[in-house]
């Protein structure tokens, strides 16, 4: 890494849009911007710049110091408690995308006075967006996932008039929250918890083109709102997105298209990351996938806790009746949460990323990947569609993938009338 500026991050493609070095930069020299796919990446002011690397330092998608290596193989990170919980509210539990786990324990923070605010995100004119909710009232905006990029670090100040904070981020959030704690304790001092979203990549925002235009819906930004997996409208499993639209029409999408579009619009970074479950919260909240016993029709909450902070918090709101505890094994999170397909695909990545001649994260020094060279085609494919199209004009490459996700589910169609007629 030879510039001493976070552009060299994103020339190599390791910038996952957090927002770290946009609230660090001493100068204001850093403006985080859209990229013509969607993704929000900072832009240096060389005017302003004084190349001071504090931008470097701090950023988590390099990681220089090596510091976010994993702590074992299986990439679920310390750990103590493995479960399946769910909110014991069914107001909340009603609402949730999956068990409502989140919004319960922000609740029970709120009420029982050990936070006075939290850093969320919603959805706002189809963007995401931070908010600050200063009362558990206010939770019930951001009970929905935001599957678009969002630099919730850069929210930071937002957080100065408040005493005792809640963040809820993913995983490339949390970590640079965790870098900002060590180099700039005062911009974190307000923060008495990071809760961490298990995370499997974010989507372009052009994602919301994508989709709108496979399924013929003309959209408004000022009235439309976009939920990326609905359980009301089917079961939580067989969830798929609703397209909301004023006067309460909605209109549903396969889920299916939304898992082929990430195939266009995952950004390489992501395909890189190695921090799935978020291993540097006090407490890490997910989908149940693969988990005993899980409610495949209202859904529940894989949480993992892992500060002992987080793992009282847990049991307090259990013993209180507030939520709905159980253990589950390391086996069931390992096969739900697919990891040992997920530490394939860093393998691949790192190897696309060396064939590219760009610069790795420092944890890529950590013995336990393999850059799978031979296995790595598919990847390097994608990585290298990516930076093609994020320069194209946006409007065709939408209309291209819709195409090609049509042909696609089609195929997908004729294989499952093939197979079910030779049975």
């Amino acid at each position: 890494m030879n510039s001493h500026t976070i552009s060299a991050v994103v020339e190599s493609q390791l910038c996952s849009g957090c927002g770290t070095c946009h609230v660090l930069c001493p100068h204001h020299a850093i403006e985080m911007r859209r990229s013509s796919l969607g993704r929000l990446l900072p832009v240096v002011d060389e005017r302003q710049c004084s190349r001071c690397g504090k931008c470097l330092k701090a950023c988590p998608g390099i990681d220089l110091s090596g510091q976010f290596q994993p702590v074992e193989e299986q990439l679920i990170g310390d750990y103590r408690g493995l479960y399946f919980g769910k909110s014991t509210t069914a107001q909340i539990f009603d609402c949730a995308q999956s068990g409502g786990a989140v919004t319960a324990v922000l609740t029970y923070l709120f009420n029982s006075h050990h936070i006075d605010a939290a850093l969320l995100v919603t959805q706002r004119h189809l963007q995401a967006c931070c908010y600050v909710a200063t009362t558990a009232e206010e939770l019930a905006q951001s009970q929905a996932s935001q599957y678009t990029p969002i630099d919730l670090v850069s929210y930071l100040p937002l957080l100065s008039a408040y005493d005792r904070v809640a963040v809820v981020g993913l995983p490339c959030h949390i970590e640079g929250l965790v870098k900002l704690r060590q180099i700039r304790p005062d911009l974190c001092k307000q923060i008495a918890y990071l809760f961490g979203l298990i995370c499997g990549g974010t989507l372009s925002h052009l994602s919301l083109d994508v989709i709108s235009s496979y399924g013929n819906i003309r959209m408004n930004p000022k009235t439309d709102y976009v939920y990326w997996r609905h359980k009301k409208f089917s079961s939580y499993k067989q969830a798929d997105l609703v397209w909301m639209q004023a006067g309460n029409t909605s209109k549903k999408i396969d889920r299916k298209v939304r898992h082929l579009a990430k195939q266009y619009l995952t950004p390489p970074r992501c395909l890189l990351c190695h921090d799935k479950m978020n291993m540097f919260c006090d407490i890490a909240f997910g989908d149940c996938w693969g988990i005993e016993g899980e409610d495949t029709i209202g859904g529940g909450n894989l949480i993992v806790s892992r500060s002992l902070e987080g793992d009282q918090l847990l049991q307090a709101m259990h013993d209180a009746g507030q939520l709905y505890l159980r253990s589950c094994s390391l086996h069931e999170v390992i096969n739900g949460q697919g990891l040992n397909k997920k530490k394939r695909m860093v393998g691949q990545a790192l190897a696309a990323y060396a064939a590219n001649s760009w610069s790795l994260p420092g944890w890529a020094q950590y013995g336990g990947f393999r850059t799978e060279r031979h296995s790595a085609s598919d990847v390097s494919q994608r990585i290298d569609d990516y930076v093609r199209c994020d320069r194209q004009d946006v409007h065709r490459l939408a209309q291209s993938i819709v195409r090609s996700i049509r042909k696609k589910l089609l195929w997908k169609r004729i294989k499952h009338w093939f197979h079910a007629l030779i049975k």
